[in-house]
Parts: structure tokens; C-alpha cells; sequence
């Protein structure tokens, strides 16, 4: 310590200590699928190093094998057991399959002026099929793709005295209040329902049933708007909290974090920033920050204008995740045309970092500003 200048100089002396491997892995109660399958999707070998990250992202991986084959209410609990003395890690996973799910009846929610047939034609299961995750997730992105309504979200449930083979799918929309346009022109482009606020601090706590699943959400919006003549200088940051509580063992696939689409990381395909399963298919996450960082709008002329835009962000498994360097970056520009049913927009980003798997940007057509 040195009294004159008021300094104080700490060293800290870290210890690693020798690194704790992977001895073995086993998987028990598992009867749909052979171990080594299951091993492969986990992505979990002998001699690995020990990291639970991996283990939770193999727990995810798994599970979306399970929802794909129509076990929707498969859960897994991981057992470990360490030897502090050999360094060496024993990673069992014991599997609850539970029942292979059909589904019932198809209920759609909310539909006023819209008519069914509209709603049934997007859809790619039908009632007695095996409820396919994959097939709920991309009928989802097919309603939204059609223009005609704010949100779409599609969920299975469990009805009381109903056959415990089946699940009903509940399709729960909100309609535009007049007709929008929604252009596909490639890189596919999705209208994703938002709420409408320049400035909101929202936190939604509490307990949501999905299903069989316990979960809470927490939400955090701020937005930001300067005006300057003909121009506008915006700004917005989202950040987002979720985990399981009760006998749930993660979240509800369709109920997690996605990033990457029309409003924001508008460089990257639709949901594809954040974790992924061995076939690149979006796991999305429990924890979520995502911000615009700038975006300025200019008029031209009348009704015609032009934005450059620069987003960030990242989705991660769990909270304890959470690492800046991780954040995704990507810059844009963008075209705006005013018309009476609202902003026709126009906005090609460009991933600033994309890996070999990735595009080097993305184009999206929507209605109304991306925030």
C-alpha cells in the first residue's frame, strides 16, 4: 500500500487446478431411440472436458429429438456424480419419455373477419397426425408469413377427461385491423406481432402453464426517439428473462427466446442467432438481450424514405451464460414508402461476423417500422 498517492495493489493468485473429464455418459429409461443416437445428439464423448453448459445443451438437443417424434411431455433430469480425487465426471441422463402425443382438436382462437379455411391451409399436421414440434413451429411461421395478423402462436395442450394419447393445438391469433402486405422475395421475410409503445418499463412476473410446464418470463422494453427536422434518430433495447420452476425441467420450446428476423439482427436468418441443436434447428434460449443500436430514419421525398440501422444481441441457454463477447453484430440499410394502410418497409442487414453456416445478410419486406 502505498500512503503518498493513496494506491492500493492487489494480486490475487488463481489456481486452476487440473481439469475435471468426462469418464462416461449413460442414458437411462430411454426406449424410443438406440443410445447411441441419443449420445450423438447430446454431443457428450469420453475424455470431454466437464462443462454443465454442455450438458444443458445437451438436455435441450435431446428434448427437441423427443418433441419431433411427438413426445411432447418428455422430460430429463441429469445425475451427475464427480470424483474431486480422480478429476473424472459420471453424466447420467435419466429420461421420462412419457406418452407419444396425436393430436385432437385443432382449436382456433380470436378468428373474426379472417375465415378458417385461410388459417387451415397454412397448416402442415392435421387432426389424429403425431404432434411434430417442427410442423407447430413452422405453421406458425407460415401464418405470420401470410401478412393477415399481428401474432400467431400455436401450442399444444392437455385437456381433462380427453384421451392422454392426444393433445388438442390451440391457434391463438390476433388479426391486423385492415389488410396488410407482406412480400417474400428470396431470403423469406416474417411480420412478427409488437406492441406499440415509444417508451415502456414492463416486468411481467408470475407463473404460465404450457402444457404441462411451469415457467415465469421477465420482460424489460426501453425505447428511445429524437427528432431532428426530417430526421429521426431511434433507438430501442429489449432484454429478456425466463426459467422453469416446479417439476419442469426446462422451458417449453416455443415459449423461449429467439433472435434474428425483421426487427432486430436483421443481418441473420429468421431465429437463427443463439443456441442450435446438431441440425442447426433453433433451440432459443431463457435468457435474451436485444438492441437497436441506432437507426436513422430520413425523409426524401414525400412519402419516400431510407433508414441505416445497426442491431445487436445474442440468446443464451441460461442467465449464467451471459458473456458480451458472445453478442452478434450487423449494420443496414433500409427503404421506407408511406401509404395509407401504413410503412412499407425494406431493410437488407449484413452479419458483420458470419460463421461458414451463415449468410452474409439477409433482406426482410414488412409493414411498419421495425420498432
Amino acid at each position: 500500500m502505498d500512503s503518498t498517492d493513496s494506491r492500493v495493489s492487489v494480486e490475487i493468485d488463481l489456481f486452476e487446478g487440473e481439469l475435471t473429464l468426462i469418464e462416461g455418459v449413460g442414458f437411462f429409461g430411454a426406449s424410443v431411440f438406440r443410445d447411441s443416437l441419443l449420445l450423438e445428439r447430446a454431443n457428450l464423448r469420453r475424455g470431454d472436458p466437464f462443462q454443465r453448459k454442455k450438458v444443458q445443451d445437451g438436455i435441450l438437443s435431446v428434448l427437441s429429438l423427443y418433441a419431433e417424434r411427438g413426445y411432447l411431455d418428455a422430460k430429463i433430469n441429469p445425475d451427475i456424480r464427480i470424483n474431486t480425487e480422480s478429476h473424472r465426471a459420471l453424466v447420467d441422463f435419466r429420461i421420462s419419455e412419457r406418452i407419444q402425443s396425436h393430436i385432437g382438436v385443432i382449436r382456433i382462437e380470436n378468428l373474426k373477419k379472417t375465415k378458417r379455411g385461410v388459417v387451415t391451409r397454412e397448416l402442415l399436421f392435421h387432426e389424429g397426425e403425431v404432434a411434430r414440434y417442427s410442423y407447430l413451429l413452422q405453421s406458425q411461421r407460415r401464418l405470420y408469413l401470410t401478412g393477415l395478423f399481428q401474432s400467431a402462436f400455436i401450442r399444444p395442450v392437455t385437456v381433462a377427461d380427453q384421451d392422454s394419447t392426444k393433445k388438442d393445438i390451440v391457434i391463438d391469433l390476433v388479426e391486423n385491423e385492415s389488410v396488410e402486405l407482406n412480400f417474400y422475395a428470396g431470403y423469406g421475410s416474417v411480420e412478427l406481432g409488437r406492441t406499440k409503445m415509444e417508451f415502456a418499463n414492463n416486468n411481467l412476473a408470475g407463473s404460465v402453464l404450457g402444457g404441462t410446464e411451469d415457467f415465469w418470463k421477465l420482460l424489460w422494453h426501453l425505447k428511445n426517439f429524437r427528432s431532428m427536422g426530417s430526421t429521426v434518430i431511434a433507438s430501442a433495447l429489449e432484454i429478456g428473462w425466463m426459467n422453469y420452476f416446479g417439476r419442469s425441467s426446462a422451458v417449453p420450446l416455443n415459449e423461449r427466446f429467439y433472435l434474428g428476423g425483421p426487427s432486430v439482427l436483421r443481418g441473420f436468418s429468421y431465429r437463427m442467432v443463439g443456441p442450435l441443436d446438431a441440425k442447426r434447428n433453433p433451440l432459443g434460449g431463457n435468457f435474451s438481450i436485444a438492441v437497436n443500436l441506432i437507426e436513422i430514419r430520413r425523409a426524401f421525398y414525400k412519402m419516400i424514405g431510407g433508414v441505416i440501422f445497426a442491431d445487436a444481441g445474442q440468446v443464451w441457454a441460461e442467465v449464467d451464460d451471459v458473456r458480451i463477447s458472445d453478442f452478434r453484430f450487423c449494420v443496414g440499410i433500409g427503404a421506407r414508402a408511406g401509404t395509407p394502410r401504413g410503412v412499407l418497409r425494406c431493410d437488407y442487414g449484413i452479419n458483420l461476423d458470419p460463421t461458414s453456416s451463415e449468410p452474409a445478410g439477409e433482406i426482410y419486406f414488412s409493414v411498419g417500422q421495425a420498432f
